[in-house]
């Protein structure tokens, strides 16, 4: 999925949207799930990560689990440029805390 042209993501910059938030830091582009591991409800970002209010379920910046009833982390997904694109492949999950860089 095309996220957002490159140029328009500066670092410290995101996207966020309904399936999945991406991030430019220091180091490159990263990007997590914005979807409950409990039920698949939407997520918002917590002083702590992510909030599920639809369950309670709380995950921290990495995606893992702090409070339930979600037991599964959340997972990361492939994130690379090309052609000036930021792009997102939902079918690619990669090892929390992956970044590509840019």
């Amino acid at each position: 999925m095309r996220v957002c042209r490159l140029a328009e993501m500066d670092v410290g910059g995101q996207v966020v949207l309904p399936e999945v938030l991406v991030m430019r830091d220091q180091v490159g582009l990263h990007a997590i799930s914005m979807r409950c591991t409990h039920l698949g409800c939407g997520l918002v970002r917590h002083q702590a990560g992510f909030a599920c209010h639809c369950h309670g379920s709380l995950f921290n910046e990495l995606g893992e689990p702090l409070r339930g009833p979600a037991v599964d982390a959340l997972p990361w997904y492939e994130v690379r440029s090309s052609e000036g694109w930021v792009i997102v492949d939902l079918d690619r999950v990669v090892p929390a805390g992956t970044k590509t860089a840019v």
